[in-house]
Parts: structure tokens; sequence; C-alpha cells
């Protein structure tokens, strides 16, 4: 027979909230004769029993770098005029970032796709469409990320310059840190579980052995308010969460 007693597991809101968080599933198994009787659980219950915790440790962490596109199209009857198109309004985009405090060298191209009605076969002389449509996405890196943000916030600027943006792009916002923060944010999830696993232990007059299994921890990167209406990629301001999974050996 086999018999498992749990802890529901905390809700992780509830985690995060106090700063160390534990999930404890305790796993009894048995072996006889299916009765459950007296010692017969008792012995079984000392010969195998174990605690799993999980410890959680967060970090509130600020991004160090955007990353930006662009993307604007230009249309005209033959390829060399929608070229040129194309490139004036380029110019006209990295005249608006210099205006804006930010430096366009670093502009690069990231795609670049010319449509040709014709090959097509969405082109007749009766078709009032132009022929070419030249399509280029430009993409933007910078540390500073705030000037970033504020002026994507401008970009409306850029039709009344004539240029005809493909859509509208927000910034995402990266950390670099993660590597350096992580060793800290380990050892601290570890003690919280260890923690908790020594409570139980005490709680229900056990003593806490070695390690069974070790999970070094899964890194979550979150918004610093946590909602459904936000994304970590377009976030400045960031949340790090990270949680391990220790499982204990106990022993009377």
């Amino acid at each position: 027979m086999f018999m498992v007693m749990s802890i529901r597991e905390v809700n992780m809101k509830q985690l995060s909230a106090v700063g160390i968080g534990a999930l404890i599933v305790f796993g009894l198994g048995m072996v006889g004769s299916g009765y459950f009787v007296g010692g017969g659980i008792y012995e079984a219950f000392a010969k195998d029993r174990q605690v799993t915790v999980k410890g959680l440790a967060e970090r509130e962490v600020t991004a160090d770098v955007a990353v930006w596109k662009i993307s604007h199209r230009a249309s005209h009857d033959t390829l060399a005029d929608a070229k040129e198109k194309l490139k004036a309004d380029t110019a006209s985009i990295k005249s608006f970032l210099q205006e804006n405090g930010l430096d366009p060298s670093g502009l690069t191209v990231n795609s670049y796709h010319i449509q040709d009605r014709v090959s097509d076969g969405y082109f007749n002389k009766d078709n009032k469409a132009t022929r070419f449509t030249l399509t280029q996405t430009l993409l933007l890196q910078s540390t500073d990320v705030e000037l970033v943000r504020a002026v994507s916030q401008k970009i409306a600027d850029l039709p009344e310059k004539g240029v005809v943006l493909n859509g509208y792009n927000q910034p995402t916002y990266v950390f670099q840190g993660l590597n350096d923060i992580k060793p800290d944010m380990v050892a601290e999830a570890t003690r919280a579980a260890r923690e908790s696993a020594q409570k139980f232990a005490t709680d229900s007059g056990s003593e806490l052995e070695t390690i069974l299994y070790a999970n070094q921890g899964v890194v979550q990167i979150l918004p610093l308010i946590n909602t459904s209406e936000l994304n970590a990629n377009t976030e400045i301001h960031k949340k790090i969460r990270l949680v391990t999974t220790i499982t204990y050996k106990l022993a009377d």
C-alpha cells in the first residue's frame, strides 16, 4: 500500500509578500499487509521519510540596455524612386533621434523587404496602386534606457516629416546583470528552503538529514508590478524571482 500525506502549497503571492517561501510535500512510503494499524504505520513511516521544500529569493532590478525597432515603408511606381524615398525617410529618422538626444550612429538595418506587385501577380495597368513597396526595420540599441522610452513616446512626430511607419514597436529593455546576482539569490533561496525544512522537522519531532535531491533554481523575469497587462520585456523596472527545490531525508 502507498499513502501520501501532503501540506498544500502556499500561494506564490503569499511567498513573495514575505520574501521567503516554502512548499512542503511530505512523502510516506509504506510496505506491509495493507492494514493501517498501530506500529506498522510508524515503522514504515520511519523507514522512508522525506520532506521537499521550495525556497524563494527575489530582487528588483533596472534594465541597462534598450532595444528599439523602427519599421517604415516607401512606395513608388519605379524601384529607383522607392529606394530614394526610403533613403530620405531613413535620414529623417536619424535626424529625429539626434534632435531628441539619441545617437543615430548605432542605428542598423534589422530587416529589408521589397514587394513588387507585378511579380506577385497583384498588379495590372488599370490598378492605381503603386508597383513597388519597400519595407525597412531599423534597430537602435542604447544604454540610456530612460531617454529611449521618452523618445519612443514621440514617434508620432515622424509621420509629420513624411515618414510612413509600418506599425509601432515598443522598445524592449534588457537587464544584463543576471549572472552577477544569481549566485547570491541561489544561496538565499537555499537558506530559505533549509529553514522551512528544519521547522517542519522540528514540528514533527524529526531530525533533518542529508539532501536527497536538489534543483539549483528556476529563474523568472517579471514586471515589477506583476499583472497580465504588463510585459517584462517592455518594462524598465523588473523583478527577478528564483525558486530552488530541495528534498531532505528525515530521521528520528
